[in-house]
């Protein structure tokens, strides 16, 4: 006798040896009945009840539709998306669209942040320049080597040197 897919009706999908007539067994987990399966639930091949939509735009970028109705947007091509196959297909191409955009935005973040921190170091030398009394020199020094790349302290560092300054902790 031929071993086939089983899929019951609360998602459990076994392999069971039984005759070609057979259309239903019972589930081991559950006791419901099952139904055979003829097409393996993650085959490429496998049709998809209702298909996806997306658009795909002029310049080789991916949309995707709010429901199977929606219009298609002007400068866009449907596609309907009917196997786990072109699926997969779609849905890389839409993250690695995703992953290069995302990466676009953290380098102008990056290339941003790096200006504000040379405009704030140029900022804290000037107003060092401008300084008569010693100890606030000291303390913009201090600032502008931790901005140069000093290591920034961790959180438990700030709170033990806050401890320390209160002579009433130490107990």
């Amino acid at each position: 006798m031929p071993n086939y897919d089983w899929e019951c009706k609360n998602g459990h999908i076994f392999e069971r040896i039984s005759h070609h007539s057979s259309t239903r067994v019972k589930c081991a987990e559950c006791g419901e009945f099952a139904e055979r399966v003829w097409m393996a639930p993650r085959s490429p091949h496998r049709q998809l009840q209702t298909p996806i939509v997306m658009w795909k735009y002029s310049d080789g970028s991916l949309g995707v539709a709010g429901g199977a109705d929606s219009r298609t947007p002007t400068g866009a091509e449907r596609v309907e998306i009917r196997t786990m196959e072109e699926y997969r297909r779609h849905v890389k191409s839409l993250n690695s669209q995703h992953r290069d955009k995302e990466a676009r935005r953290e380098e102008a973040f990056l290339a941003m942040r790096e200006q504000m921190e040379k405009h704030q170091r140029s900022d804290l030398a000037w107003k060092m320049g401008q300084e008569s009394d010693p100890v606030a020199r000291d303390i913009y020094r201090e600032a502008l080597e931790r901005e140069r790349g000093g290591k920034s302290p961790s959180f438990s560092e700030y709170f033990s040197v806050a401890m320390e300054m209160d002579k009433s902790n130490y107990e």
